[in-house]
């Protein structure tokens, strides 16, 4: 009788075992735009909580959703597209008109505002 139960409870680990491994297998913040990867697809966090909170997140379709929280004014949020312009550099267009110059630095995996390099993005890790 052990042994035939056995036998079920061992598919059942393996079966478990492939899910969690499936779910592991790509790397958060990489997706793959064609045949290259892009490395700033994916959330982005920064800021100083509770007073400040940032979050930017780049599409696979080149459109990103910027969401800021201050303490004392509330959530603003933008939206738009973006474009690589060269290696490392990112203009965000939101359908406002404003246009903002993004920085990412590889050595750190991280992302600035054009002019405040101080002031870092960090990739979300959940």
């Amino acid at each position: 009788m052990r042994a035939g139960l056995l036998f079920p409870i061992g598919i059942l680990v393996c079966v478990l075992a492939s899910v969690l491994a499936a779910g592991c297998i790509q790397i958060p913040g990489f997706h793959w735009i064609g045949s290259s990867p892009d490395p700033v697809v994916g959330q982005w966090v920064g800021g100083e909580p509770p007073q400040t909170d940032f979050h930017m997140i780049f599409f696979e379709n080149q459109t990103y959703y910027y969401s800021t929280y201050y303490l004392e004014r509330g959530e603003q949020v933008e939206q738009g597209n973006w474009t690589k312009t060269e290696p490392g550099q990112y203009v965000a267009d939101s359908r406002t008109g404003n246009t903002t110059l993004w920085i990412y630095d590889s050595s750190d995996d991280s992302l600035h505002i054009n002019g405040m390099p101080l002031f870092r993005y960090t990739r979300y890790k959940g």
